[in-house]
């Protein structure tokens, strides 16, 4: 397993940590994830996925705040993922992001399990 560890410069508030195996990314979003961000979301979300990967795991229970910016990349996640023939699922997200994804109507971009 390839473990890859970014984190946002500047004012450090943003995390985002990858974990990859075989079949299987995992991507560990925590603290706010603002315009400073969307790079590390990008690299980790929006990169090519691993040949045989099936399925990416995002664990968004440490997410504090996020932005249009940071959300907008989330989302596009989604459609991206499947279109490597892999499916993006969130296995945690936090009461933050939860009410954000609710208030704005777009909790089907925010697939769980």
């Amino acid at each position: 397993m390839a473990i890859t560890h970014l984190a946002s410069q500047g004012r450090m508030r943003g995390e985002v940590l990858v974990e990859r195996d075989m079949d299987r990314v995992r991507v560990v979003l925590s603290g706010v994830l603002d315009l400073a961000a969307v790079p590390l979301l990008r690299a980790a979300l929006l990169a090519p996925v691993p040949l045989h990967c099936q399925r990416v795991e995002v664990d968004a229970g440490g997410v504090t705040c996020i932005d249009d910016e940071a959300l907008a990349v989330l989302f596009a996640a989604v459609p991206w993922t499947l279109a490597a023939g892999a499916r993006l699922g969130y296995i945690s997200v936090s009461e933050e992001f939860d009410i954000l994804a609710r208030s704005l109507e777009v909790e089907a971009l925010v697939p769980r399990g």
